[in-house]
């Protein structure tokens, strides 16, 4: 998951609830800001609250307390922030390309990929085409509003 920022859905309430179904969480962590890298640290079991846990990291971003890194073939789902997302999956992120660089990677193995799923308010998701997708830009599998709106890559409604 992600530790949300500025007008971010927050997803923090699922911490708990994916603990109590036996979970492991982990958080992002941004390794290299200028080749746009960033890894995933695990949360203690623990803790429920935002500052538990995380310190705040570079660039002001919360993260981790402990540096726990996980690897991509460890996670099977990725929720993933977006300023929008059309119908058909396409992200828009912040810019830096932190997310779309790691998923291109955890998905270049074939035995292991990863889900991605975009997690938005219903007034980010937007019609095909309404911004440029670059080739570097990966797509979501699925995304989700905060009314529960979804909509997978196969464009179904679920």
């Amino acid at each position: 998951m992600y530790v949300p920022m500025g007008p971010e859905v927050d997803v923090w309430p699922l911490l708990s609830v994916a603990r109590e179904s036996g979970k492991r969480v982990a958080i992002p962590r941004i390794v290299d800001r200028e080749n746009g890298i960033m890894t995933f640290d695990l949360l203690g079991p623990q803790s429920d609250t935002r500052t538990d846990e995380l310190v705040i990291g570079a660039f002001g971003i919360p993260r981790a307390g402990m540096a726990d890194e996980v690897g991509s073939r460890d996670i099977d789902l990725v929720l993933v922030p977006a300023t929008a997302v059309d119908i058909d999956g396409n992200r828009l992120g912040g810019g830096a390309g932190y997310y779309d660089r790691w998923l291109a990677a955890a998905r270049a193995d074939a035995s292991h990929r990863p889900f991605a799923l975009g997690v938005v308010f219903g007034v980010q998701v937007v019609s095909a085409g309404s911004f440029q997708v670059q080739t570097h830009d990966q797509p979501l599998d699925a995304w989700v509003t905060e009314r529960g709106e979804s909509r997978n890559a196969n464009g179904v409604l679920p």
